[in-house]
């Protein structure tokens, strides 16, 4: 007979048992939905067995494990073949027979397992089929490093020969610690925290702060229906968009511009709060990595978080950023979230790393708060296993050019704020440049020509990346991101 077998993570087995129960039932569930009618499941001796349903094709047959090694839960897939045991020289011609062309001309070594009482120990199941296993051609044994290694599990009146092995997830079955809601950038962090919850037995809903950049909401929902495919297809998780570039622009305009990355971080907190709450969410999920930028050191984690009114989970908080993307890379996230900036690095400008809740709240307070109230009242939700809407027609693909000289007659657009304009002013001989703090561009459009060619500048690119986005979308065709050399 030849079947899967599935070994459980090694925590639930620590478990009391009516939690170890509620977890492989659960576990049982997910496989069920994942598999369909691919394959029947049963509960054999304390494991899972998943039997292939007959008729299924060899390729349906070499999916099943490719599926189950990405469910959070099992530790090991095993492809086994069982036959009855009825006595040692009985097992050894099923060895020579199931392992002689396996071996030949090459060295190898025996591992069994052993459950119930045999009259034969497991070495001397080793050594029996070992020496049978040298006279089909064998090269030798070799106990440290084998070119083929034999595993073989005995329980009980059967023997099951494994075929291949597989390393599993691991963590918890998904949806045995409930629901979280992730605050997803499509950058390397917040993927990489999404991914570590659903191991934890996370469902994984997606929470996209849309500032104006079409481009990174793509790639932020590329991320999640990568995650969700891969390792969640058994629930049903969803994307939420809050359409944030007004609460975004109230901010910059209202805000010290160093303190404009704890008020945006508090805020996007806040609207992430009413969106679980409406989705019966009890949990956020951050990428926050300690230190790593100026709204995520200890003191500005604490003035952030005394924002949420849910608990804020950040599993990468004391990971470094070389390992974060090491991991991103393994996971296959990276693939999307190379070149994508932080939403954070819109917003800062001399950033303090040690502000107080008091006075992040005090800043936060000469915000609209009814502008944050609209963002999640027209908030919009995507299941992720529907088929992406079609985007409205006209919008913007995102894809905005970078020029490093300004051609005469142009207009360079420096949106950064007076203080630094003044500090260090923008200078280019071939082009007209108008200083106009990001927060004000919105208001200032009525008096800049649609013809005309705009260069947006700013220190770091994000900023002009974005504006230059929302410019288009209002039918200026002629802007581009202006970057000087050096």
């Amino acid at each position: 007979m030849h079947y899967f077998l599935l070994r459980y993570f090694s925590e639930m087995t620590l478990k009391s048992a009516p939690v170890r129960g509620r977890q492989r039932q659960q576990l049982q569930r997910n496989i069920r939905r994942l598999l369909g009618d691919r394959a029947q499941l049963r509960s054999v001796w304390n494991q899972l067995a998943v039997y292939p349903t007959p008729g299924l094709s060899a390729a349906g047959c070499e999916e099943l494990p490719e599926l189950l090694c990405r469910t959070p839960g099992i530790s090991k897939v095993l492809e086994v073949d069982e036959w009855p045991l009825s006595n040692l020289d009985a097992l050894t011609n099923l060895a020579v027979a199931t392992w002689g062309e396996r071996v030949s001309g090459r060295r190898f070594a025996v591992r069994c397992r052993r459950v119930g009482t045999h009259s034969f120990s497991s070495q001397d199941v080793e050594r029996c089929l070992g020496a049978a296993l040298l006279r089909c051609g064998a090269a030798g044994v070799d106990l440290r490093a084998p070119q083929e290694l034999l595993r073989l599990e005995l329980r009980d009146h059967c023997a099951l020969f494994v075929r291949r092995q597989w390393e599993g997830l691991g963590g918890y079955p998904l949806g045995s610690q409930g629901g979280i809601l992730s605050l997803i950038s499509g950058g390397y962090d917040s993927a990489v925290a999404s991914y570590r919850a659903l191991r934890r037995g996370l469902i994984v809903h997606y929470c996209f702060f849309d500032v104006g950049e079409p481009a990174q909401e793509l790639v932020a929902r590329q991320v999640a229906l990568w995650l969700w495919q891969r390792h969640a297809p058994s629930h049903r998780a969803y994307f939420y968009a809050v359409p944030f570039a007004e609460v975004l622009d109230e901010i910059l305009r209202r805000a010290p511009g160093s303190l404009a990355s704890v008020v945006l971080k508090r805020s996007m907190l806040r609207a992430a709060c009413a969106v679980a709450q409406r989705a019966k969410l009890s949990l956020l999920l951050t990428g926050d990595s300690l230190a790593q930028v100026s709204s995520q050191t200890p003191a500005n984690l604490v003035a952030v978080d005394d924002a949420a009114e849910l608990l804020v989970l950040r599993p990468l908080i004391t990971d470094h950023k070389s390992d974060i993307i090491a991991e991103a890379r393994r996971i296959g996230t990276a693939q999307f979230s190379e070149g994508v900036p932080e939403s954070c690095a819109v917003a800062s400008h001399r950033p303090r790393t040690q502000v107080s809740p008091q006075v992040a709240a005090a800043a936060e307070e000469r915000c609209c708060p009814q502008l944050l109230q609209w963002a999640v009242a027209h908030s919009r939700r995507h299941a992720l296993d529907r088929p992406l809407p079609a985007p409205p027609v006209g919008e913007a693909d995102g894809t905005v050019p970078v020029v490093r000289t300004a051609a005469p007659g142009s207009v360079i657009i420096d949106l950064r704020a007076p203080t630094e304009t003044h500090r260090r002013p923008l200078r280019n001989a071939a082009a007209e440049i108008l200083c106009i703090p990001a927060y004000e561009l919105g208001s200032r459009l009525p008096s800049l020509a649609p013809d005309r060619q705009y260069l947006l500048y700013c220190q770091r690119g994000a900023l002009s990346r974005l504006h230059a986005v929302r410019l288009r979308e209002r039918g200026y065709a002629r802007v581009s991101v202006y970057r000087p050399p050096g």
